[in-house]
Formats: C-alpha cells, structure tokens, sequence
C-alpha cells in the first residue's frame, strides 16, 4: 500500500550537482475508514493536518536554524 511522506532535504548546490542530503522525513497516516461517515471525521482530519503541519514546518526551519548557526559560527572562528 502506498502512502504520502514529506520530505526535509538540504541540498548541496556548491558541487554544482545539487545533492540533496535528506534531513527529516514526516509519513502523512493513511485515511482511516473508521472514521468515515461520523461528524467528527472533519474535525480529526484538521487536527491531524495542523499537527503535521506543525512537526514539518519545526523540521525544516529547525535546519535551517543549524545552518544560519553553522555559517556564523565559522564566520566567527575565522
């Protein structure tokens, strides 16, 4: 069975490959049918998004954090 991932990659373009260094990867769960025909089918797939939303935006600007960190830091001891 298939399902969604979200990917986090920094991706290295000084090579001139582009190379992607994959730093996070967050599964989307797949559609429950459980839930299917009940009133809080909605409310639960709000909750989720916002819940993966939230842990994908954290991932990726978490690296991007640690590179703004990494170039200062090497700009400092330089």
């Amino acid at each position: 069975m298939a399902h969604i991932r979200i990917l986090v990659c920094r991706v290295d373009d000084d090579t001139g490959t582009a190379r992607m260094t994959e730093l996070a990867a967050i599964d989307l769960p797949s559609p429950s049918g459980a839930n299917r025909h009940t009133e809080a089918t909605l409310d639960a797939l709000e909750a989720t998004t916002l819940n993966l939303g939230h842990a994908a935006l954290q991932a990726a600007l978490l690296a991007q954090w640690e590179l703004l960190d990494a170039r200062l830091v090497d700009t400092y001891l330089q």
